[in-house]
């Protein structure tokens, strides 16, 4: 009977940590529902850029969004799991995440300021 009662309880009390609060949990789940929006939101944009301004065939453009989004759930777990012992370790994850948000803010300004010059 112990053992039922003792896998019904969050991992956290079972290992003596602190669970998480309503409102970290809320923080969490928007933060995860905005960069999903950003992701997602994204693609198209990605495939219409490549097509116009690249002179990618279409069929060229869905293999790079392919490999792209393989590419992101292969590593996503492991990144995920490497980030996640960085910042326990560390204590500060609302700087990280900042400064993760400002690193794509940089790249994508990067992508669409520096054209591809064309040689003759």
């Amino acid at each position: 009977m112990s053992e039922t009662i003792a896998a019904a309880k969050p991992l956290g009390v079972l290992i003596g940590e602190p669970l998480p609060t309503w409102r970290s949990e809320r923080a969490l789940d928007a933060t995860t529902f905005c960069l999903a929006d950003v992701a997602d939101g994204l693609g198209p944009f990605r495939v219409i850029y490549l097509t116009t301004s690249r002179h990618w065939t279409a069929t060229d453009a869905g293999y790079a969004m392919s490999a792209m989004l393989i590419g992101t759930v292969l590593s996503q777990t492991f990144v995920g799991a490497w980030i996640g012992k960085i910042v326990d370790a560390a204590g500060y994850s609302a700087g990280f995440v900042f400064l993760s948000a400002v690193a794509v803010l940089a790249f994508v300004v990067l992508f669409t300021t520096f054209k591809e010059t064309k040689q003759a």
